[in-house]
């Protein structure tokens, strides 16, 4: 009996030590990759910045080919997406793990980063997704859809300041505009407007200017000119409604509040959640990169907003801003992205509601 219970638990160490193992590394190249089929399976796992970030920082899988990838967070909830892929899998909770599966049928590389303020250094939560293709491995190396819009072959300079010498008290409203477009018979249709401006380059305040000198290029509008500042600032507005197209703004709006709103604030008041984090003074890393040194831009600056131009948002969104603690977003959102934002940011100098900005989903 003493015998035959001696066998017995030599073999349960035996069991322990090394049929465990075997049955882990069973899982791990037998039995996972014949569940995954052909897909390309990959573990991610996401840490606070000063815990490391994403483990791995860069990923390689092949063009063509199912990726299952499983994404864990270690400690706080944190956020996935990739960009210019259409891959954004939301909040991931510490001990749930979230699976998505996609096919990149592009070679290059991506980005993914952390989508949910999760600490300071939150910006510094991103990795690179290389796709590879076989038969043209140089692709790998080539950036997706990057931005096509040459800001700085124009000359503008993203980090002065750009207060208007005449702005709007009151927040225009582009349907007050509307009426008093409608009101005035002798204006010709906005678009013959529109089409000799070019509101992306741009300020409000210099199209108020124009519309008070009563005339835009070649075009004449003399009854404008007689209008109150106030009421010359719903034309404006009206013009940027109708130079805007409402599926931008709202594309614009969804991406604002899941990448911007936590510093920036859902008003654009520059009071969001991590503000405080941000203008707090700058230690270690974050004071080596210049990172933590300004208050987020308050987007309801009326004097600062009519005086700034599409192209300086757009400018400040692919590059970052610098020493404000702004990540640059050019290498994750595309060209079409990049300019919904910006259309978004006007609705805050602007009253451009269509259909109630609050009611869409």
């Amino acid at each position: 009996m003493r015998e035959w219970r001696e066998k017995l638990a030599l073999a349960t160490v035996l069991l322990i030590v090394i049929g465990m193992p075997l049955a882990a590394l069973g899982y791990q190249f037998g039995l996972r990759p014949v569940l995954a089929g052909s897909a390309q399976w990959v573990e991610l796992t996401g840490r606070l910045p000063q815990r490391g970030g994403w483990s791995p920082e860069t990923i390689r899988v092949e063009v063509g080919r199912s990726v299952r990838l499983v994404v864990h967070s270690e400690d706080v909830v944190h956020g996935f997406a990739i960009g210019k892929l259409g891959v954004d899998i939301g909040w991931v909770y510490p001990g749930q793990p979230k699976i998505v599966e996609f096919t990149p049928q592009r070679a290059g590389r991506y980005t993914f980063y952390c989508t949910t303020w999760c600490t300071e250094g939150h910006w510094r939560m991103r990795g690179i997704l290389e796709v590879y293709d076989p038969n043209d491995p140089a692709a790998v190396e080539r950036p997706v859809d990057p931005p096509q819009t040459d800001w700085q072959a124009e000359g503008v300079n993203l980090d002065a300041p750009h207060p208007a010498a005449e702005y709007p008290i009151l927040r225009p409203s582009a349907a007050r505009g509307a009426a008093v477009w409608r009101s005035s018979s002798d204006l010709p249709d906005a678009v013959q407007v529109l089409s000799r401006l070019d509101l992306r380059r741009q300020s409000p305040a210099q199209v108020f200017a124009m519309l008070r000198k009563g005339r835009v290029s070649d075009l004449t509008l003399t009854s404008l000119s007689e209008r109150p500042p106030a009421e010359l600032w719903d034309v404006v507005a009206y013009l940027w409604q109708e130079g805007t197209d409402p599926e931008s703004v709202r594309l614009g709006r969804r991406l604002y509040q899941v990448n911007c709103a936590a510093c920036h604030g859902e008003k654009g008041d520059g009071k969001g959640p991590a503000a405080v984090a941000l203008t707090s003074a700058p230690t270690g890393h974050e004071a080596g990169h210049g990172h933590g040194l300004q208050a987020p831009t308050d987007f309801t600056d009326a004097r600062s907003m009519a005086g700034g131009s599409g192209l300086i948002y757009y400018g400040k969104l692919v590059r970052g801003g610098m020493g404000t603690g702004m990540p640059y977003w050019g290498d994750i959102f595309t060209e079409q992205e990049l300019w919904a934002l910006v259309d978004y940011l006007w609705t805050f100098l602007f009253d451009l509601s269509w259909t109630p900005l609050s009611e869409e989903p």
